[in-house]
């Protein structure tokens, strides 16, 4: 049996920033970015519905905090695409803050006290 998907495309359009790429593009403004990031041991981390909400609120708050426009996202069980445009927020506080509050709640509902995510999240821009 396939795991759910859980998909949002918030707009149609999307321009890549391509011309005269610095060497450090998570810190040029207007660079589109799809992030990713996997659950350690592949293991899941949005197993309940209440766990997606609590990382779809969080993500609106800081993309609306931040100004970061999110173009589209997918969860899945055990991993989660965005598609950012850096904005003047650099991406790695944008993740820094959505990663560390979500796996602190995760782990206090859970009662867990290990890592909840395998690596730090990649990006490619």
């Amino acid at each position: 049996m396939d795991a759910p998907v859980f998909m949002c495309w918030i707009q149609k359009e999307i321009v890549l920033c391509i011309n005269h790429a610095p060497q450090n593009p998570h810190r040029r403004t207007g660079c589109i970015h799809h992030v990713i990031c996997r659950g350690i041991e592949r293991r899941e981390f949005f197993g309940e519905a209440t766990d997606r909400d609590d990382f779809l609120k969080r993500l609106e708050t800081i993309l609306g905090e931040t100004q970061t426009p999110c173009y589209a996202w997918a969860l899945l069980p055990n991993h989660f695409h965005l598609l950012l445009r850096t904005g003047n927020t650099p991406i790695a506080r944008v993740m820094r803050q959505l990663l560390s509050g979500y796996a602190g709640r995760f782990n206090r509902l859970h009662r867990r006290s290990a890592h909840l995510f395998q690596n730090r999240y990649k990006s490619i821009g």
